[in-house]
């Protein structure tokens, strides 16, 4: 029996999921990357039927986003850390406490 992805018209729903249906698993797993890829985040809900939604980011309000540690940003040479600094909405004293933190701990 070949495993085929779900077709469009098919409704992915938790119970798919949950019992390890493989053809669902990729199914959400292929939306999700591509949700990821398009607006940097994915947002899954179930309705009240039991069936999975992509919900478009604006219906939610993120209250916080994941951050890179301190300890990571220390592998990075300064000009990188100061990048990911800046894309992760870090203000100016923020990045500049990380870099006087960095100094004091010799990392160059």
């Amino acid at each position: 029996m070949s495993e085929e992805a779900p077709q469009e018209d098919k409704t992915l729903t938790v119970d798919s999921l949950v019992t390890g249906d493989r053809p669902s698993l990729y199914f959400f797993g292929m939306v999700g990357a591509n949700a990821i890829r398009k607006d940097e985040m994915a947002v899954f809900m179930v309705d009240a039927l039991g069936r999975v939604c992509l919900m478009p980011p604006s219906s939610i309000q993120v209250l916080q986003r994941p951050r890179v540690s301190e300890e990571e940003l220390d592998t990075f040479p300064e000009a990188i850390a100061l990048q990911i600094l800046v894309r992760q909405g870090d203000s100016d004293p923020d990045i500049e406490g990380y870099l006087f933190r960095r100094s004091s701990r010799g990392v160059e």
